[in-house]
């Protein structure tokens, strides 16, 4: 029982850090089922850019623009599809294909290597051409691109949003990045293990109750017949 209480504490400590983990193959298509940015997971964007790239992706959804960002830094991002590092070319539809059945959002992919897109009018991307990620500065590097792109995907697409100035990076990190890859893929595990021991433990209390009424059977006294 002790072992079970520990598992049940765990799963629910997960389950509040990760409530979009659903075991898919990356952490983005995970988060944006919920959110509508996904942050690299480290190094830690700094407050100030996580805040001002919040409020424009808020904006561009109130505009009728409600489009999605997926910042990926590094591989560890990716999850189990580590091989789509460094081409946001060929993640971007994937990312689209993922999580299209909850939404056909604008979706826009930032890497190290340059920005895609996908579900995005010609003109939308035509906007965006001219930015360039600065990867001196990593994750924060990447947002500050976003911060620049999505006002003129949006403007672009008819929705007006109006453009702001790229806050300088600092203001505060925050402890950690965006949500770790091991909580993503982690919490269906844990939770699978779980059930199999709430089983396990179910088995055992129906054996002991089998076991007792053997014995009780065996030490009833006989009878003596009429």
């Amino acid at each position: 029982m002790r072992a079970l209480l520990v598992l049940l504490l765990a799963a629910a400590a997960l389950s509040a850090a990760a409530p979009a983990a659903l075991g898919d193959a990356d952490p983005p298509s995970d988060v944006l089922l919920l959110q509508s940015v996904y942050y690299p997971y480290q190094p830690p964007v700094s407050d100030r850019l996580r805040r001002t790239l919040d409020r424009l992706v808020a904006q561009s959804q109130k505009a009728g623009y409600p489009v999605k960002v997926a910042m990926v830094e590094s591989s560890v991002d990716l999850g189990a599809i580590p091989q789509l590092f460094g081409r946001p070319a060929e993640y971007a539809p994937f990312l689209g294909r993922e999580i299209a059945f909850k939404t056909k959002a604008p979706l826009l992919v930032i890497e190290p290597a340059g920005i895609a897109t996908n579900n995005v009018t010609t003109k939308a991307q035509q906007a965006i051409q001219s930015i360039k990620v600065d990867n001196s500065k990593q994750s924060d590097g990447l947002v500050a691109a976003a911060i620049e792109a999505v006002p003129k995907m949006a403007t672009a697409s008819g929705h007006p949003v109006a453009a702001v100035p790229v806050p300088a990076g600092g203001g505060g990190k925050n402890g950690s990045g965006g949500t770790s890859p091991l909580i993503v893929f982690g919490a269906p595990v844990l939770l699978v293990a779980l059930a199999a021991l709430i089983a396990a433990l179910r088995r055992r209390g129906e054996d002991d109750d089998d076991d007792e009424g053997e014995d009780e059977g065996d030490r009833a006294p006989a009878r003596a017949s009429p």
